[in-house]
């Protein structure tokens, strides 16, 4: 069996919460939440600004972003935590 990304396994956690309900309010606070808390727990981070993590899950919730270019833009902001982070 191959290996899962974390991108792959921080959208498989956020998505379905933007886009099966989704609700700008509520829906896009967990979503904002779950993908650098995954990405955390697993020793990295996401090298974005929260407007631009917001905006990106906002636009998931809406429809203008889909998945795979959802994974693209993880993959490209991922990095390893630091020891002194």
């Amino acid at each position: 069996m191959g290996r899962t990304s974390l991108g792959s396994v921080s959208i498989a956690a956020a998505a379905p919460t933007e886009t099966l309900n989704p609700s700008i309010d509520g829906n896009n606070r967990t979503g904002f939440v779950l993908l650098p808390t995954i990405l955390l727990i697993n020793g990295r981070h996401l090298k974005a600004s929260k407007e631009e993590m917001y905006l990106t899950i906002l636009a998931l919730a809406m429809g203008t972003l889909n998945e795979s270019e959802l994974d693209t833009w993880i993959r490209s902001r991922i990095r390893r935590m630091k020891l002194d982070e």
